[in-house]
């Protein structure tokens, strides 16, 4: 969306009886560049004030922009140190990782937090793609509010079998994108299932009573997906991994079928534990390169269900989606569907 961005006039009018004092001059130029710069700098910094169920995707945001500016080897360094510095304060603020002193310093002096690597950079070239499904694995996606320019049908006609599509998050908050995709999906034959974001801050019993609410509605194909990736602060650890299997049982027995868990094998390993086994695993493991290894699943599970394979890919039928793909060939994931082994 762009901002309406204050300006100063800078055309001649009618002489006065008296000439603006420089000061006041001064004053109306200043108060058009503050007005400029806060047309920027408001909807940012606002993010971090908005209601708490949209506040963890904005600082999952927030973070990725922290990591991008200490990746890069600022051209001026004693120009770049304050942003660095903001950075560094959005990771330790917004994230689980919290840096020590003496990375912070070394970052601040310039030295790259990360080299960017070739999946993040390059995504997962259509040659690999096709590679994968050499290898009996069927293509999919997933999508939420920040995917406005779905091609469903070029999707379809690429091969893609399955689409995730965020549901809720949180106790209150609902993607209103998801009926539209959910619609679309349908009409081109796509199979869809439908996650939500699970909130260390929500209580569990109104998480599941938003995402079982709009589920209800929804008619997916495949089973719904808890998504693990926030743990929430400290305090809200301890309780986190308790809280993500209640959820889960719950909302097996809600439904009669398992819940897929989304998740990282690093904050599988941190923040569930071998309870979570007998749920299937979407896992979140990025690979780039012309020939993407298997990934390796967490220490809780001895295989993965769905992998997400990378953000984005040069393949222009993905578009901006996630690329995901189901572990086997697109009968078995009708099998899957069905419930049956």
């Amino acid at each position: 969306m762009r901002s309406r961005v204050a300006t100063v006039s800078w055309r001649d009018k009618e002489p006065a009886v008296k000439h603006t004092p420089r000061s006041e001059t001064f004053k109306n130029i200043m108060t058009g560049v503050v007005a400029a710069v806060a047309s920027i700098l408001i909807p940012l910094v606002g993010l971090r004030y908005t209601e708490g169920e949209k506040n963890k995707e904005t600082n999952k945001g927030l973070v990725e922009l922290g990591i991008k500016i200490l990746s890069e080897k600022p051209a001026d360094n004693k120009l770049a140190r304050p942003l660095r510095a903001w950075a560094i304060d959005v990771i330790n603020k917004h994230s689980d990782v919290v840096l020590p002193a003496d990375a912070k310093q070394i970052l601040l002096d310039e030295v790259p937090i990360v080299s960017t690597p070739v999946s993040a950079e390059r995504g997962i070239p259509k040659e690999a793609l096709a590679k994968l499904e050499s290898r009996s694995y069927t293509l999919g996606v997933d999508m939420s509010h920040f995917n406005n320019n779905v091609q469903y049908d070029v999707l379809k006609s690429r091969g893609v079998k399955f689409a995730y599509v965020k549901l809720t998050q949180g106790a209150t908050y609902i993607d209103r994108s998801a009926p539209e995709h959910a619609k679309w999906l349908a009409a081109v034959g796509i199979k869809t299932g439908f996650y939500h974001w699970f909130q260390p801050s929500g209580a569990v019993d109104l998480q599941l009573s938003n995402f079982i609410a709009h589920l209800s509605e929804a008619h997916g194909d495949l089973p719904p997906c808890i998504d693990c990736e926030d743990a929430g602060s400290p305090g809200e650890r301890s309780a986190y991994t308790g809280h993500v299997y209640e959820f889960a049982t719950k909302l097996k027995a809600r439904f009669g079928r398992a819940p897929l868990i989304y998740t990282s094998a690093p904050f599988a390993e941190a923040n569930l534990d071998e309870r979570f086994s007998v749920f299937p695993l979407w896992l979140a493991k990025y690979q780039g390169g012309d020939t993407p290894a298997d990934p390796v699943p967490p220490k809780w599970w001895k295989q993965f269900t769905f992998w997400q394979i990378n953000a984005r890919t040069d393949d222009p039928a993905f578009g901006d989606l996630d690329v995901d793909a189901f572990r086997g060939s697109a009968e078995e994931l009708d099998r899957f569907v069905q419930g049956k082994p």
